[in-house]
C-alpha cells in the first residue's frame, strides 16, 4: 500500500493498494501524484486504475509518503521517481532512480529451473546477496 500524507497538517488523504494473491510474481504499480489527486494504476490479474481526488487548498502542498505491507513486500525490483512539471516553459524534467541494490530487499534466491528465473538473475543475486 502507497500512503499520501500531507507534510504540513499530517491529514492523510489518499491510498493506493493492490489485492493481488501472495504468489511471488512481480506486479507493477505506478501512482501519478499531483496537487490535486492521486492516481493509481496496480497490475494484479488485470490492469486497475483508481483515483483519489484531495481536498482543495489555497495554499501550496507537499507531500509525504509511506510504502507498506501486510507481510512484505519480498522485494522491490527498481524505484523511479520522476518529479516532473509540465507548466512553465522549459517544463521541468527530474528523475531520481533507486536500484535494488540500494533497496532493502530481503528477496528470496529463486530456486534453480523457476520458469521466471534467468541465468543473469542469478548471478546479480548471487553477486548482490
Amino acid at each position: 500500500m502507497l500512503g499520501v500524507v500531507e507534510s504540513s497538517s499530517g491529514n492523510h488523504l489518499g491510498n493506493c493498494a493492490s489485492f493481488a494473491p501472495r504468489d511471488n510474481k512481480w506486479r507493477r504499480f505506478f501512482w501519478t501524484l499531483t496537487e490535486e489527486a492521486l492516481i493509481c494504476n496496480v497490475t494484479d490479474t488485470s490492469s486497475a486504475i483508481s483515483k483519489v481526488h484531495f481536498p482543495p487548498s489555497v495554499f501550496p502542498r507537499t507531500f509525504s509518503l509511506r510504502i507498506l505491507a501486510q507481510r512484505g513486500p519480498s522485494c522491490f525490483r527498481d524505484m523511479i521517481v520522476q518529479n516532473e512539471k509540465m507548466a512553465g516553459c522549459p517544463p521541468e524534467l527530474k528523475r531520481n532512480s533507486f536500484q535494488q541494490t540500494s533497496l532493502n530487499c530481503g528477496c528470496p534466491t529463486r530456486k534453480q529451473g523457476d520458469s521466471d528465473s534467468s541465468a543473469a538473475e542469478q548471478s546479480f543475486k548471487r553477486k548482490f546477496y
